[in-house]
């Protein structure tokens, strides 16, 4: 690999005048018949100055720097250049000069990236620990990789951790001494051992289990760098490599995050172990999800719960830890050093990244999530109160219209009431009752409606899309059918409902004024402009209610699916049909 390395650099001596002297096969195929040519005088103009002024200032200790240099087709290329003086036995000066093509050099980045990953995922599905020791800092790490996260057993000083085990007794007097050559090994730098111990190091049962310790030391030039290897568990009669079950046991079987069990263990000893800690737990349900399930299937619904765990692991890297609590119910543990601001980066690219790759793929869907977020101690001083809190925001971010995140602030939200006796937040009832219940929200929106007239249009449209999983409502008054309210899914804003005065669109109502399309295809071949506009807008399908009639029509009412395709129920035409009917009347009883 060193060897590689070394023959893609372009490597050559050059005189104070920077003409070439010598250099490497590379630097004589890069010139060709340029060498009588000052290697400046191939620089690009605007970057000639700048090189030559590092050159009189730094070229004693050495200095790296890019420019633009004429290849030998007359094209300008961005070459690496590390350039130092040196004398020669002869008491004269030169400039040692190693380049590097930039683009070949990506190139090659792309490659080891590639070899990295397939590494990685190999090291993956091995399911054994691994240690790495640091000569420069003296610690050691144990860890196991899940996906692309790194979860860290233990890290500490290597005489602490030796002191530690034989003293808080996770080792038989009988067993220390193995266990003593393994620091040792590890300390002196051994270049391969193995060494097998019987012990609970490991076991959170405290349950003795026999490890296998295999090792190798990395040099550099006959300096020590790191020792590393791997831990595995053997079985205690035949000595052979078995399946270290805790670790599978921690793990959700399906996307491989961090199951509930483990989340809540990890979550409980971080706030344990460090009082000071300051945490962010973000609680994650994907949006409609039920509905995406019954319409494709489970095996599809399956390959979304994939998509957004690895989608998890890649964003969130090593700045936490991601679970899924079941079905699609997902968690985040963000660590401590990781401020607001970073948390809704993380939470936005999540968001968008999770969209636009199944907006991408053949199917077109638009799958979204919403997440509720709440930090510890700033919120909460007790771990059920931080889920509570977090909780709150997942519940305030699915009544906006879901599709975002709601990071929980007391002075926004309002406070939270936790009764921790029964481990529940206290909600009202009749609300609670409503989501549940579509009969009772026909009730609740009636009654409200009476209480607050159109004041509480934005707050009922909300509700109405939470409890018959709407992705946007609005609704039109004239003059021109302009959109007057609007909620939910952002896409390109339709100013007015204008379309549904041509093509002879008003036929599509019935005589309850009631408008249903399971499928906006069923409309290209006999309204093509208004298939088109709604294409657009990205309706896939569509309840419409109008408000007033024939010469007296003033509005529409219009309930829009967007993210997925879905064929409206009996019973929620119905209930919306009702629903439009109380809001017409509010809305004519203002206007009198």
């Amino acid at each position: 690999m060193e060897g590689e390395k070394e023959q893609e650099k372009i490597i050559g001596v050059l005189s104070m005048e920077y003409t070439v002297s010598a250099g490497n096969e590379l630097f004589q195929d890069f010139l060709l018949g340029r060498r009588q040519y000052p290697l400046v005088q191939l620089m690009k103009e605007e970057d000639r100055g700048r090189f030559l002024e590092l050159s009189k200032e730094h070229a004693d200790t050495g200095f790296k720097t890019v420019v633009r240099i004429l290849d030998i087709k007359n094209e300008y290329r961005w070459y690496y250049i590390y350039l130092k003086k040196f004398q020669a036995e002869n008491g004269q000066e030169f400039y040692h000069v190693n380049m590097r093509d930039i683009c070949h050099m990506e190139e090659r980045i792309g490659i080891l990236e590639q070899a990295s990953g397939q590494y990685e995922r190999f090291l993956c599905m091995q399911n054994h620990m691994y240690f790495i020791y640091s000569y420069m800092t003296k610690k050691i790490r144990v860890f196991w990789l899940n996906g692309n996260l790194i979860h860290t057993v233990m890290e500490e000083d290597l005489d602490q951790w030796e002191t530690q085990v034989c003293r808080t007794g996770k080792i038989k007097p009988e067993e220390a001494r193995a266990f003593q050559l393994v620091c040792n090994d590890i300390r002196e730098g051994t270049e391969r051992f193995i060494h097998d111990i019987l012990s609970t190091i490991f076991s959170s049962e405290g349950e003795e289990k026999l490890y296998r310790f295999r090792g190798i030391t990395w040099k550099q030039k006959d300096k020590l760098v790191e020792c590393y290897g791997t831990i595995q568990l053997l079985d205690k009669k035949t000595k052979r490599i078995k399946v270290d079950g805790s670790l599978d046991e921690q793990l959700d079987p399906l996307t491989g995050l961090y199951n509930k069990r483990s989340c809540m263990k990890r979550l409980k000893s971080v706030l344990e172990e460090n009082t000071d800690a300051s945490i962010t737990i973000c609680m994650l349900d994907l949006d409609n999800f039920k509905t995406l399930n019954d319409t494709y299937g489970h095996l599809f619904g399956d390959r979304v719960l994939t998509v957004v765990a690895d989608t998890m692991r890649e964003i969130l890297g090593s700045r936490g830890i991601a679970g899924r609590f079941g079905g699609d119910e997902f968690f985040m543990i963000i660590d401590s050093d990781i401020d607001e601001q970073e948390v809704r980066q993380i939470l936005f690219t999540l968001r968008k990244n999770i969209r636009w790759y199944f907006e991408k793929s053949e199917d077109q869907l638009v799958v979204t999530m919403s997440v509720g977020a709440a930090a510890y101690p700033k919120d909460a001083t007790s771990l059920e109160e931080l889920f509570a809190k977090a909780d709150r925001a997942l519940y305030i971010a699915k009544e906006k219209g879901k599709d975002r995140f709601i990071i929980y602030d007391e002075a926004k939200h309002g406070r939270v009431t936790f009764d921790s006796e029964h481990q529940k937040i206290v909600e009202l009832s009749i609300q609670k009752r409503a989501e549940t219940d579509k009969t009772s929200t026909v009730l609740y929106i009636y009654n409200l409606l009476e209480q607050k007239g159109i004041n509480g249009l934005e707050e009922i449209m909300g509700f109405i899309g939470k409890v018959f999983a709407i992705d946007r409502i609005n609704i039109f008054k004239s003059p021109d059918l302009q959109l007057w309210k609007t909620w939910g899914y952002e896409t390109w804003h339709q100013d007015s409902a204008a379309y549904i005065l041509k093509e002879d669109f008003l036929s599509n109502f019935n005589e309850n004024k009631v408008g249903v399309c399971n499928g906006i295809e069923i409309k290209a071949y006999k309204f093509p402009k208004t298939y088109e506009y709604m294409d657009k807008l990205e309706i896939k399908s569509y309840i419409q209610y109008l408000i007033g009639k024939g010469a007296g029509l003033t509005g529409l009412i219009s309930y829009e699916i967007c993210k997925i395709k879905r064929k409206w129920s009996e019973d929620d035409i119905h209930n919306l049909t009702l629903i439009s009917r109380f809001i017409e009347n509010t809305i004519l009883k203002q206007e009198e």
